[in-house]
């Protein structure tokens, strides 16, 4: 059980952000992000490493470019 100093800390940390980009942007970068994503599927780009930890996008590409 939580004690109320923390739940007290957790609601003074609430964070406000802003983005100068439109929704439109966004949305348009989260597609592009997606079809990375599934392209690197496609070419079989690991998703993990040996130890089992998640690869980013960059890595993915990383792991590609050093096999080819």
């Amino acid at each position: 059980m939580k004690n109320n100093k923390e739940v007290s800390d957790k609601k003074q940390c609430a964070i406000h952000v802003v983005s100068t980009r439109s929704f439109n942007e966004l949305e348009m970068l989260a597609e592009d992000l997606e079809c990375v994503k599934m392209w690197l599927d496609d070419k079989k780009a690991p998703k993990t490493d040996s130890d089992g930890n998640e690869y980013s996008v960059v890595g993915r590409i990383q792991c590609l470019l050093n096999v080819c």
